[in-house]
């Protein structure tokens, strides 16, 4: 009965502590060491429904070091543009904040970015994305 009572308690307890919407439940690497790593896009929803990636979609990389350095990668036609910022967890770490500074064709441009953590795994990142009331982005991320 003491044994029962304790399962009981423990998978209450775990249960409660989920941080993030799919998870993990329990993790014993911090969230910074799930988040460093380089991720490219595997899938992408707008308003919960799939989207055909597109050649840029592909080619997009983003790194989280966990010395707070984030790097962009994005695809420009042939070219890839690579854009050095800085990143941060936000809101009880439910949230990362990325910041980049750069010029676009002589304007200089300041883009932050928040994005709501909906999984943080070591090899599986989903995030979502804001843009309006009626326009969600979801990401779902895998190691590049």
């Amino acid at each position: 009965m003491k044994y029962s009572i304790l399962i009981l308690t423990l998978t209450i307890y775990l249960s409660s502590c989920k941080k993030y919407e799919e998870g993990p439940a329990l993790s014993f690497r911090s969230k910074e060491k799930r988040l460093a790593n380089t991720w490219k896009i595997k899938a992408l929803y707008l308003n919960d429904t799939a989207q055909t990636l597109s050649d840029e979609d592909m080619r997009f990389e983003i790194t989280f070091e966990e010395t707070g350095v984030s790097i962009r990668k994005t695809a420009n036609g042939s070219n890839t543009d690579v854009h050095v910022g800085s990143w941060k967890f936000t809101d009880k770490k439910e949230k990362v904040e990325t910041y980049f500074s750069y010029t676009y064709f002589g304007t200089p441009v300041e883009d932050i970015t928040i994005y709501t953590i909906i999984k943080l795994k070591e090899k599986d990142l989903r995030l979502q994305e804001k843009i309006s009331d009626t326009e969600v982005y979801e990401y779902h991320l895998i190691p590049a």
